[in-house]
């Protein structure tokens, strides 16, 4: 389960505790709206290199990029 630490200014801004289960909704530009879900924690947790955080979302964006493309190439599939 992915994790937040009870010390993310929002955690503590909503009042969530360790072990709180927290649904984040995100505008999706496929979906409308998707859902994640977080695990509340009290430890700190640690984040990549920033530039290793930046390929990452590059590939994520990258590949719903593709997403798009194959869903309006593909026509009908009835």
């Amino acid at each position: 389960m992915p994790r937040i630490p009870d010390s993310d200014p929002v955690v503590q801004v909503i009042g969530a505790k360790v072990g709180d289960l927290l649904e984040i909704t995100r505008a999706s530009k496929t979906a409308g709206t998707s859902l994640y879900y977080r695990i509340v924690t009290g430890k700190k947790v640690v984040v990549e290199e920033p530039a290793e955080v930046e390929e990452a979302v590059d590939e994520e964006l990258e590949d719903d990029s593709d997403d798009e493309d194959s869903d309006s190439e593909g026509g009908d599939e009835d």
